[in-house]
């Protein structure tokens, strides 16, 4: 059956698989927000996860920033764990700093998640960020100004502050993959609104900068900035051997 999936589903599973025997846990909490990638995250790690050992648990923070449409979210994500036998923990943030939302935003969910998963006796958490979120995370450090380490954008591995690791199992895999995947399993997915709020930085980024860029300079500029990110890396690692 395995081989009949993506082939990025196999990449994950041997993934999965390594970091089980490196010692890393077989429980796992997954975050989703209800959005194509973390669901495409859920239901793929769902899938290899009798393959791998894994133990997963469902975990959801709402921002409290959308209303009535981030209960639905909740409540979206809450039916889908339910559906596949997994546990589901909901936890709600409120904003301090409306001009640091964006990175108050993401410290909170980290915290948050490596709460859940002291709770869960869980050694990973899992998200969904995919080779996209990757492109757009290297442009937008150019724009503020960055060096070698920025370049080397998002890692696949990091100890968050509270003891679990983060892991990023989607960093290779495009968003469209995700996407065509779910629709071959007529899973639906739920699309944030404040995705598309161009008053925010990381919007204009995707829906604005990475498209012109697409269109007038190159076609694969997604290719392009992740290959900058690996090169990036491998001369870190270089210099780090070095020292």
């Amino acid at each position: 059956q395995m081989s009949m999936q993506p082939r990025w589903i196999d990449r994950l599973s041997r993934l999965a698989c390594r970091l089980v025997r490196n010692g890393l846990g077989t429980r796992w909490v997954v975050a989703v927000s209800g959005g194509s990638d973390s669901v495409g995250l859920l239901r793929a790690l769902h899938a290899v996860a009798p393959e791998a050992g894994l133990t997963l648990f469902v975990a959801h923070l709402d921002h409290s920033t959308r209303g009535e449409a981030g209960r639905d979210d909740a409540s979206f994500v809450t039916a889908l764990a339910e559906s596949l036998g997994l546990t589901c923990d909901l936890g709600r943030w409120v904003p301090q700093r409306p001009n640091h939302f964006e990175s108050d935003a993401r410290k909170a969910r980290y915290a948050w998640l490596a709460q859940v998963a002291l709770q869960r006796e869980a050694g990973l958490v899992a998200v969904g960020q995919t080779r996209n979120d990757q492109a757009e995370t290297i442009l937008h450090r150019v724009l503020r100004g960055t060096g070698p380490k920025g370049l080397a954008g998002i890692p696949r591995l990091r100890r968050l502050p509270e003891g679990p690791t983060l892991v990023r199992p989607l960093l290779d895999v495009d968003r469209d993959e995700i996407q065509a995947y779910l629709t071959t399993l007529s899973q639906s997915w739920r699309t944030d609104s404040s995705n598309f709020d161009t008053g925010r930085t990381r919007a204009r980024i995707r829906h604005d900068l990475l498209p012109k860029l697409a269109h007038d300079y190159n076609p694969l500029i997604v290719d392009a900035l992740n290959r900058l990110a690996h090169l990036s890396k491998a001369s870190l690692e270089i210099v780090k051997d070095r020292v």
